[in-house]
């Protein structure tokens, strides 16, 4: 672009000399230098969204790990007070169990007697657990017993058994009954590999080729995304990109490309009807942006890919750009050695494209906190005013 513009302002200089051709030739310059210093900005812009994406979702987990970790320590406090407790309780019970053993084995033993009266063996069990019963007299019926002959004075009981031969009693009655113990903690259940969210948010970026492509380049572009699960595997989905190609071409453009008149140059000779010049080239860059808005649906197939397909309805906006046109006399009478270049620069104006629709497929990874995806899709115009494109689109998205 520099050498053309160098060698445009030789043939400027040639032409004459008139007022305010350098600032002229200035703003021309200025101009025609536009598209590139915008695909700069656009590759910075680019950039600056990828890291600042990066470092919100950085930010974003090193916060749910410091909110989950004072979560689980609250809980692991709580549970080893809990167990603590229980444990002082149980102890201090039996303590007082073992304390009062003999009363306890002293009353059963009276007690087994009249309970082998009334109930039977299937009606309680537990009395066969119970240990057999002594014969208690008092030193009166002991005495009588003595002076009966053929008779043996059984031994008076009174005092208690020592704490020895009262223990296995004591083990035969069930603790639960006497200790309550808290029940252990539910721990939280270990975080699922591929986290279930709701909401969705990446970045995309987009290749895409026209159809169409008279002298077009390839469409390249960037932009964000956003999703949001409806039902089951049924998502609500939306996106802002923002795209631009380059423009190359020796003839003019097809009306779905460029709709405003394109300029011609004439060769004016006296006597004789206005001649156009033939056209050499065609030179531009044009920006696209879309917004669109549509449903995904992803096929619940239990695999490392998962496929999906998903359907939009785009708005696309055209903006202003600067295309310049190179005419060269090469018509019959021209001077044999020395070629003519005439040039014309023509602005156009921005204008919407409204009912765009994409139809595509999609093959996405998905881990605990990100998703990758790569999908191939065509946008469809149904009209001749504008050209249809298939694109591939490659997003990273982060489950929020």
């Amino acid at each position: 672009m520099r050498d053309f513009s160098k060698y445009l302002a030789e043939r400027l200089g040639e032409e004459g000399s008139f007022s305010g051709r350098e600032a002229n030739w200035r703003a021309l310059h200025y101009r025609l230098e536009a598209a590139a210093a915008r695909r700069t900005a656009l590759y910075w812009q680019t950039a600056s969204g990828v890291l600042l994406l990066l470092l919100a979702a950085l930010s974003w987990q090193v916060f749910v790990f410091y909110k989950e970790n004072r979560r689980l320590t609250a809980q692991l406090s709580a549970a080893e007070t809990t167990l603590s407790a229980a444990a002082l309780r149980a102890d201090s019970l039996t303590q007082a169990l073992l304390l009062r053993a003999p009363q306890t084995t002293i009353a059963l033993q009276r007690a087994a007697p009249r309970w082998s009266q009334t109930n039977t063996a299937e009606s309680a069990p537990s009395a066969s657990l119970l240990p057999p019963p002594l014969p208690l007299a008092t030193p009166e019926e002991g005495a009588i017993r003595a002076d009966t002959p053929g008779e043996e004075a059984p031994v008076p009981v009174s005092t208690p058994e020592p704490l020895s031969r009262l223990a296995p009693s004591v083990k035969m009655l069930p603790l639960r009954s006497f200790v309550h113990i808290s029940p252990a903690p539910q721990w939280l259940a270990p975080l699922s590999r591929h986290r279930e969210s709701r909401l969705w948010v990446g970045l995309q970026g987009n290749i895409g080729v026209s159809a169409p492509r008279p002298g077009i380049s390839l469409l390249q572009g960037a932009g964000l995304g956003a999703e949001y699960r409806l039902l089951g595997q049924l998502w609500l989905t939306g996106s802002a990109e923002w795209v631009s190609y380059d423009v190359r071409h020796t003839q003019y453009l097809p009306s779905a490309f460029y709709r405003e008149k394109p300029p011609q140059a004439y060769k004016i000779v006296l006597g004789k009807p206005p001649v156009p010049y033939p056209l050499h080239d065609v030179v531009g860059n044009q920006r696209l942006h879309f917004l669109s808005a549509g449903l995904r649906y992803r096929v619940p197939l239990r695999f490392w890919l998962r496929p999906s397909v998903h359907a939009a309805c785009t708005w696309g906006q055209v903006a202003p750009a600067i295309y310049n046109y190179t005419f060269v006399d090469t018509l019959p009478g021209s001077p044999p050695k020395k070629v003519i270049v005439l040039t014309s620069t023509q602005s156009t104006s921005a204008y919407a494209v409204p009912g765009l629709w994409r139809f595509g497929v999609a093959l996405e990874r998905e881990t605990e906190w990100w998703t990758l995806r790569l999908g191939v899709s065509r946008q469809e115009v149904f009209r001749p005013d504008f050209y249809d494109t298939w694109w591939v689109q490659g997003s990273i998205w982060y489950k929020w």
